[in-house]
């Protein structure tokens, strides 16, 4: 779900509502206990510090006879200019060596008064005004007289206007952050929907084309840069429609002339070759140069039946058109069987040719043979391209219901560039010899064919030089199948 474009997009917009809000908020915050600490202090320096009069009275005051009861008469008098209201703003008048309240209209609050850093200041003789948001309160303290008959104006604001506003404005932030969100959500919502809709319509639609399905295409709906993405795809699909189409007749084409060619060249082919063996069968025609020209036409004709014959093996897979004849079948004897049939030719080459069954496998359903083919195209390969007086060695064994066929060589090995390559049709790796040795290139071609029919797979790993192997992997069917 969080992985859906539209929903991080809604995400992100939201967050950044919510960081928007927040920090207008610490910003508004600070700006109003910003203001109330410089509304205070100004206040306090512009009332005691600029006005000589009340300067004079207070210092008058020292010679009374009640001199700490007479300043809180002078400050009480200008109650109003500094806001003293007796509930959040107090005034005390304190000993100026100690700290402690003498006189003022609110002694039954003279708890709210501690040694606070302005005190401390005014002790020493100095006025102090600093004020700090993280103090419990604010605070000014005003030393009138000398050390030794010094008393201190104090003035406390208690800070529960600045609590209420402060509790206000934060509680308008989160309504206006509450209802931001739900607007923000709506039209987060909105816009997402308008930049993910093409996208997703666009992405359908590359899935269908993926499937081979060219039928629609996304409709342009206006003229951003998703519109000119979305036509751009429409003329990419329409091109790889057209070439898809032009590549699908030309492969028809292909096959075509293929299997006409194949089925064309068959008989002129067995006429040549029957034309052949009767002359050399012909005292008069197999001596000399003749019997030598006879036997390069027989042999050379016989390489093309061989290609003819591969040719229509592939025209029949490529029609569907291949005659399978499935029956219980056991892997096992008839490796054997085909092992037994090459060693002649591998004696020939003087290779060293050995079938090992580690594993009895129980009969199977399959084609016997096409599954034979399989195999001496395999071996016939592992024979022809190692060198004389090589090893091969055909061996299966059982993982599951799977039978597992490998034919080892330790020939001339396949190039690393060449090994995804061995199964395409007229590949060859080493063409010259492949030529020589009258070899087509289809042989693992239909291999592959054959084997992919039977629901199983095959592979090719090898090293250069260092020999090739060949692993057949087929299912041991308990039941007959189509194949």
């Amino acid at each position: 779900m969080l992985r859906s474009l539209h929903i991080k997009l809604v995400l992100i917009l939201i967050l950044l509502i919510v960081s928007l809000m927040t920090v207008t908020g610490v910003f508004l915050v600070n700006g109003v206990s910003r203001f109330y600490m410089d509304e205070f202090s100004g206040s306090m320096e512009s009332f005691f510090g600029g006005n000589q009069q009340l300067s004079d009275a207070l210092y008058s005051a020292l010679d009374s006879a009640a001199p700490a009861e007479s300043m809180s008469e002078i400050i009480s008098s200008g109650a109003a200019a500094l806001g003293i209201d007796g509930r959040q703003r107090l005034f005390f008048i304190l000993d100026g060596a100690t700290g402690l309240p003498l006189a003022g209209p609110h002694m039954d609050r003279a708890d709210a008064v501690d040694l606070t850093p302005n005190i401390l200041r005014a002790i020493g003789g100095e006025a102090g005004y600093a004020v700090s948001a993280a103090d419990r309160v604010f605070d000014c303290a005003v030393p009138v007289g000398e050390r030794e008959r010094r008393l201190i104006v104090y003035i406390c604001d208690l800070k529960d206007s600045l609590r209420r506003q402060t509790s206000e404005l934060v509680r308008i932030v989160v309504e206006a952050m509450a209802f931001g969100l739900v607007i923000s959500a709506l039209l987060s919502f909105l816009l997402s929907k308008t930049m993910t809709t093409p996208i997703e319509n666009l992405t359908r639609s590359a899935e269908r084309v993926a499937a081979g399905d060219f039928s629609s295409a996304p409709e342009v709906q206006s003229a951003d840069e998703l519109s000119v993405l979305t036509r751009t795809f429409n003329d990419m699909s329409a091109a790889l429609h057209k070439a898809l189409q032009e590549q699908k007749q030309l492969d028809e084409i292909r096959r075509e002339f293929v299997s006409n060619v194949s089925h064309e060249l068959r008989t002129p082919l067995t006429n040549v070759r029957s034309y052949a063996e009767t002359l050399l069968d012909t005292p008069q025609y197999a001596q000399g140069e003749g019997g030598e020209f006879l036997g390069v036409i027989l042999s050379e004709s016989e390489r093309m039946a061989r290609l003819v014959r591969d040719l229509l093996t592939l025209s029949r897979f490529d029609y569907g058109e291949m005659d399978w004849r499935v029956a219980l079948v056991n892997f096992n004897p008839m490796l054997s069987k085909v092992c037994g049939a090459m060693r002649l030719e591998a004696e020939r080459r003087g290779h060293e040719l050995t079938f090992t069954a580690q594993d009895a496998l129980p009969d199977t359903y399959g084609d016997k043979e096409r599954l034979e083919q399989v195999f001496f195209n395999i071996i016939s390969n592992a024979l022809y391209y190692t060198p004389d007086g090589g090893k091969v060695t055909v061996g299966t064994r059982r993982e599951g219901d799977t039978a597992v066929i490998t034919v080892e060589d330790n020939g001339i090995g396949i190039p690393a560039e060449d090994l995804p390559r061995v199964f395409e049709r007229f590949y060859r790796v080493d063409k010259a010899r492949s030529r020589s040795l009258g070899g087509t290139g289809l042989g693992l071609a239909i291999a592959r064919e054959i084997v992919q029919k039977h629901r199983g797979s095959i592979s090719v790993s090898s090293e250069s030089p260092g020999g090739t192997t060949v692993t057949v992997r087929l299912p041991l069917q308990a039941e007959e199948v189509s194949c």
